[in-house]
């Protein structure tokens, strides 16, 4: 009889009924004989056995008892444990916090390390550029989450930075010191004769500063300055932010802050604009690092930072006016005759 492939469509010759294998795919087909009885009404014929694994067509393995939770079990029983996340950290990995938002919470077991403060594992410069990168673009993350109780690294990294700029600052200055004698010595000559005390004091000023040394002197006690500055500047600082009620962290908090923020006193490489600029940033990451350190808002943390400087301006004002002051009446009573006793 003729009989054709369900899998290939070819036909052959078979002889009987029951399961055959195709000659032309190798396939197995059940052929069904009319005349046996069925096992039941519309009954259909039993489905042919599995064939046998190939060279093409391997095996499956069979499955093991991870892949067959017991009945019951919760979805996923039975997969291989999902090994842990790597600890968040301020390094490197993807994102400075562990791959966090910058408005994730704090970690559970409490705050990270600065990476300057991680130095010794990452490296010096590494651990130091990290910790200068985060102050400078991400600062209300990086004091958010900082280590607070690490202020000897805070101190120290402020002091090379500062030290670094004033060292900059000091050659610059040597390489500028005769024009800038030129330009005062210009200007002085412009100004009024009323004014020629003014002049003259900011003439010799102007000469002392840019003196042989005068400079070596502030590339010598760069070190000590930095020092004072940072431990003076965060006392008043924290005095200020006591008075509005934002000191929520202690000192070493303020000290914290105020030692990083210091490290972009080495914007002062910088010629011509990085003295103008370090001033006006720190300022600025003064402000969001004692917001986020002390947890006490953008408002407490600005009239800590601004308090100081309106004062200075304050006082520098009214130091102009009285030496203005004197000037004009120097010059009303020089003006006067002799006989009006002035």
């Amino acid at each position: 009889m003729l009989a054709r492939c369900a899998r290939c469509q070819g036909t052959f010759q078979a002889e009987r009924f029951g399961v055959q294998t195709c000659p032309h795919c190798g396939g197995v087909l059940h052929l069904a004989d009319p005349a046996a009885p069925a096992s039941g009404p519309g009954a259909a014929p039993p489905p042919p056995p599995a064939p046998p694994p190939t060279a093409q067509q391997p095996a499956a393995p069979p499955p093991t008892e991870a892949a067959q939770p017991p009945p019951g079990a919760p979805a996923g029983a039975g997969l291989p444990p999902t090994p842990p996340p790597p600890p968040g950290g301020f390094g490197p990995p993807p994102g400075p916090f562990g791959g966090r938002g910058p408005g994730g919470p704090p970690p559970a077991g409490g705050e990270l390390p600065a990476p300057f403060a991680d130095r010794a594992r990452i490296g010096f410069l590494r651990g130091f550029y990290e910790s200068w990168k985060l102050t400078a673009v991400e600062p209300g993350t990086y004091f958010r989450r900082v280590r607070i109780d690490q202020t000897g690294s805070a101190i120290l990294f402020g002091v090379i930075a500062s030290t670094v700029g004033g060292w900059a600052q000091a050659f610059w200055s040597s390489l500028t010191a005769a024009t800038t004698r030129a330009q005062m010595q210009e200007l002085a000559g412009r100004i009024p004769p009323e004014w020629a005390g003014i002049a003259k004091a900011f003439s010799e000023y102007a000469d002392r500063a840019t003196s042989t040394t005068s400079l070596v002197s502030q590339a010598v006690f760069a070190p000590l300055a930095a020092v004072v500055g940072i431990f003076v500047s965060a006392a008043i600082i924290h005095s200020l932010l006591l008075l509005v009620r934002g000191a929520n962290r202690g000192f070493d908090a303020t000290l914290t802050v105020v030692g990083y923020a210091m490290g972009l006193s080495i914007l002062q490489v910088i010629p011509e604009c990085g003295a103008a600029v370090a001033p006006f940033w720190i300022a600025v990451v003064l402000i969001i690092g004692l917001a986020e350190a002390h947890r006490c808002g953008i408002g407490k943390g600005a009239a800590a930072v601004l308090l100081p400087v309106v004062l200075l301006c304050a006082c520098l004002c009214a130091l102009a006016a009285m030496a203005i002051s004197a000037a004009g009446v120097g010059a009303v009573t020089g003006g006067m005759p002799k006989g009006l006793g002035l």
